[in-house]
Formats: structure tokens, sequence, C-alpha cells
């Protein structure tokens, strides 16, 4: 699948931001979803698969850290 003789690919790329707005002209336009493409599936037909924002967590990498006195109180 192509537009102006480009591949899907080259406008819709994994990460990119997306929203989902459905509606009439009448009553405007709502969005239903925001989130993130996960994967294009450049086939007949086209799959864009999406992830919402948790998505952002898995992009992330967190340094490991050790605390050696550490100490927790909890109140009933």
């Amino acid at each position: 699948m192509s537009w102006n003789g480009k591949p899907l690919t080259d406008y819709v790329k994994r990460n990119d931001e997306i929203s989902i707005r459905v509606g009439y002209k009448e009553y405007g336009l709502e969005t239903v979803f925001k989130g993130y493409v996960s994967r294009v599936e450049n086939s007949t037909p086209i799959v864009i698969e999406c992830e919402n924002e948790m998505r952002l967590f898995k992009t992330i990498t967190v340094k490991a850290e050790i605390i050696k006195n550490f100490n927790i109180k909890f109140k009933c």
C-alpha cells in the first residue's frame, strides 16, 4: 500500500503519537484514544497496532540502586 508513491511506513512509524477522533460534522469530534504506534504492517488490509501512554514505561531504563539502611513503618 502506498500514497503519493511512497509506502505507508514512510508516513506512519513505530513510536509516533496517534489519536483517534470520532463524531459527526454537526456535533464535533471526540477523542476516543490517545497513544503511540507500536507496530505497522504494510499489507492488505493495513494493520496499525497502538498502545496507550503506558508504552512510555517500556522505553525508559531505570538504574538499579541499593539502599543499605532502609526502614519502613506502617500505621494501621
